[in-house]
């Protein structure tokens, strides 16, 4: 089983931009404009259920979950943004 967890901030702070760099998803509940704040018991509770229904869709479908493409760990994507800066530096820049 894969193991995943929930990277929640609190009212009017938001994620750092490094926290957000260790996350592999992202989500947006859409709100009103006039009103696009959500607290966060309300965000727990939006996701907790559409997660309870896609899986008890996909327990009455009989679909199987896709098997996924493991993510690269943290340390794994620093030393891949590492090598990439450094080729660009040596490769664009410095020609």
């Amino acid at each position: 089983m894969r193991q995943w967890r929930w990277c929640l901030a609190v009212n009017g702070w938001g994620l750092t931009n490094d926290e957000l760099q260790k996350c592999h998803y992202h989500v947006a509940i859409p709100a009103n404009p006039d009103y696009s704040s959500l607290n966060l018991a309300m965000a727990v509770q939006i996701l907790a259920y559409e997660l309870r229904v896609a899986y008890l869709d996909r327990q009455q479908t009989g679909g199987t979950p896709q098997e996924e493409t493991p993510y690269p760990l943290v340390d794994d994507l620093e030393r891949f943004y590492q090598h990439l800066e450094h080729w660009i530096w040596l490769n664009i820049i410095l020609e």
